[in-house]
């Protein structure tokens, strides 16, 4: 008899095979819950907030090279060389003194953020002065980082645990997910997945907006982790958001062997005891909790990857405890607002990082409105819902006025059914009302900021939040994202006393959060969150004063640049980045007539000098032309000058002159402008000088801009 030879050999889904009339149906398509992949579209969400860099007339400014003046506005200046105008920033300095930034040195400025009600002294316009108080900085914020950035370099050398690699069960758990991942969420997953089959000890952070799929990031990583025999602890701040995260794991992993528990105050003590035991034996691979999976009796039998959700609302003592267990296991950290530490290591390379920015399928932005208290308003948002079908949600603060305030609803609006939850209520008692309110038993939730954090109901799409001026950002930006999960028009309603006063600080939060309505907005809500309330204490009390001397992005700048040296990463070399000086007679400036908002002015100056690429110098194009019409031709010259400097950048040229004389280039030198600048003098004649560290160049020519971009682009 002949030898067969079977080979088994998985298969994703089932198919039909006409030669052999038979048909192959696969177990998950038996089993598994239907999978509906739901095309996403490409979303433009905008260019990002300038948050930080919007300066006006009387704000505080820091000049990199100079120090800290107070910016007086754009003036137009007339060039002594080429006798052509153009658009400077006017900063008044120490003694009255006035320095005039001309527009291709404005990167060199940013506004001043420091502490909260600081008023920084002005510099004197002295480099040298300037430069000590620099380096003094310097000096001291690399004894402080040392310790710090060498544990995070250490750890993310350590050798951790190496999970396995990706198996058909993940490729599975994967196509089940029932929408299409987003650019950023795949990027996330990867990058998270990959971290851990490397070995390494992984502490990830993941960055979105509510609702953005950070848990889905979280699910793939904790099914890696039980599939290569390892348990997984999901740390979460609240109850409600344990309650939240349990169902949604227990839902996605429903067609897994994966054991799946929950401790936290709402769980009975002789339930607790039962599922402690089942942790120290193994026989739960996923636990999610609260800080009740902190205390002693916790023990867990091969603990892999520990998921934390909002990190920053934990306790002093709590965060200890986090630290101890994070020592040698894989950490997963979600924020949809970091809080300025972690934010500030990750955009300084200390902790890795991952952000989603793109928004769900079908996800709208939520309409925010900031009114003063009305019952009219209130009636009417509840009303509004009600006839859509739709719930809502209503905060109140104040635990002890909360039935007050219920009552108060009732005699209202009589015909909508109103249920209160808030932390002093029993466990059950918390439980049973959201299970209430989420069958629909109810029409509106009043509640304390108890709901910030896991609440996830299709179903509400308006919140009404009472006193919102008491509220941080970052809280008020978490209780609006409790509505439009859906893709059903959602409603933000912030109300302020009508009489009462305001701290500036509370009318700034309030405004930014109307203003950052767009979607994937919650890490540049973090940025303005900085602003508003001041840096504060990155990394402990002393670099206070650093802030305060020279601005939190001066700050930030002199922490890259230290954590670079600490880590042992290579600093640029000298003439490595060169931003050119360049002189020419040809009027390049955003005239008033064409954008009258200085500030406006000022933006888009930055957008164009901080261009990369020509793709970018065009994008910015297209945006003035699609806002402000057609361009007058000082702004097609400053188009095309910015699209010059970014081939000078290239080529490494040090200064552009053009004047009657003729035109002069002095390139840095290296061995890469050789080819090049023999063939400029070959070509266009140009006599060469060299100095060190220069080659010099010198026409008898006058290039127009044109001749010139063509010059720079067309060598290789």
């Amino acid at each position: 008899m002949e030898n067969i030879t079977f080979e088994v050999i998985p298969v994703d889904d089932g198919f039909y095979y006409p030669p052999g009339r038979f048909i192959i149906i696969t177990p998950q398509e038996i089993f598994s819950r239907e999978r509906i992949k739901y095309k996403l579209p490409k979303f433009a969400l905008g260019d990002r907030i300038e948050s930080l860099e919007e300066i006006h007339p009387g704000d505080y400014v820091v000049h990199e090279d100079y120090g800290i003046g107070i910016y007086q506005g754009i003036i137009q200046r007339v060039s002594s060389k080429t006798k052509v105008p153009y658009d400077s920033l006017e900063i008044l300095y120490s003694g009255g003194d006035k320095l005039y930034v001309p527009v291709q040195y404005f990167y060199k400025i940013q506004k001043y953020v420091g502490p909260p009600d600081y008023k920084p002294k002005l510099s004197k316009l002295d480099i040298a002065a300037w430069e000590r108080v620099k380096n003094n900085i310097r000096r001291k914020t690399s004894r402080i980082l040392s310790e710090l950035v060498k544990l995070y370099a250490e750890r993310s050398t350590q050798q951790g645990i190496k999970f396995s690699d990706d198996s058909y069960i993940e490729k599975t758990f994967a196509n089940e997910f029932p929408y299409e991942e987003t650019e950023d969420q795949a990027y996330a997953i990867t990058e998270t997945l990959s971290d851990m089959v490397k070995g390494k000890l992984m502490d990830r952070l993941i960055i979105g907006d509510v609702g953005y799929g950070k848990t889905e990031v979280a699910m793939r990583a904790a099914l890696k982790a039980v599939l290569s025999g390892k348990q997984v602890m999901v740390l979460v701040p609240t109850t409600i958001l344990a309650e939240q995260h349990y169902r949604t794991f227990t839902q996605r992993f429903c067609n897994y062997p994966v054991n799946i528990g929950m401790l936290s105050r709402l769980v009975k003590k002789q339930v607790q005891k039962t599922i402690i035991e089942k942790i120290k034996k193994h026989e739960i691979d996923i636990i999610i909790g609260t800080t009740r999976l902190l205390q002693p009796d916790v023990v867990f039998n091969d603990l892999g990857l520990l998921i934390i959700d909002d990190e920053h609302k934990f306790g002093v003592r709590d965060k200890e405890k986090i630290k101890h267990i994070k020592s040698n296991v894989a950490v997963l950290s979600l924020s949809a607002t970091p809080i300025p530490r972690t934010l500030s290591m990750a955009l300084n390379g200390i902790k890795d990082v991952s952000i989603i920015e793109t928004p769900p399928y079908g996800r709208l932005p939520i309409e925010t409105y900031l009114l003063p208290y009305d019952e009219k308003i209130i009636k009417e948002a509840i009303y509004n819902e009600f006839l859509r079908h739709g719930q809502t949600f209503y905060i109140h603060n104040h635990i002890d006025t909360i039935y007050l305030v219920k009552q108060k609803l009732e005699t209202l609006l009589p015909e909508i059914r109103f249920c209160v939850i808030h932390g002093k209520m029993k466990p059950k008692e918390i439980e049973d009302t959201i299970s209430s309110f989420l069958d629909r038993k109810y029409d509106v939730l009043l509640s304390t900021t108890i709901i910030e954090a896991g609440i996830d109901l299709p179903n509400v799409n308006t919140i009404i939040v009472e006193n919102a001026h008491e509220f941080g950002l970052a809280q008020l930006y978490q209780l609006r994202g409790r509505v439009g999960r859906s893709d059903k028009k959602a409603y933000c309603y912030l109300l302020y006393p009508q009489n009462a006063p305001i701290t500036e600080d509370a009318r700034k939060r309030l405004k930014a959060l109307r203003e950052f309505i767009s979607l994937g907005s919650g890490y540049r809500l973090a940025l303005r969150d900085l602003e508003i309330r001041g840096a504060g204490n990155i990394f402990g009390v002393e670099q206070h004063g650093f802030i305060a001397q020279v601005g939190y992005n001066l700050y930030l700048q002199i922490l890259a640049e230290e954590v670079k040296k600490i880590k042992g990463e290579p600093a640029a070399a000298k003439g490595e980045v060169c931003e050119p000086e360049i002189s020419i007679p040809y009027n390049a400036t955003i005239s008033t007539g064409y954008i009258s908002s200085a500030e406006t002015r000022v933006i888009f100056y930055r957008k164009l000098l901080s261009s990369h690429s020509e793709n970018e110098v065009l994008k910015v194009e297209r945006e003035l032309v699609d806002r402000f019409g057609k361009m007058p031709q000082e702004v097609k010259n400053l188009i095309n000058i910015s699209i010059l400097r970014i081939y000078l950048i290239k080529h490494k040229v040090k200064t552009l002159e053009i004047n009657t004389n003729g035109t002069k280039l002095s390139f840095i030198r290296t061995h890469e402008n050789e080819v090049f600048i023999n063939h400029l003098v070959q070509k266009y004649k140009m006599e060469i000088c060299e100095t060190e560290p220069f080659y010099v160049l010198y026409s008898n020519q006058r290039f127009s801009l044109e001749e010139l971009l063509q010059i720079f682009k067309n060598v290789n």
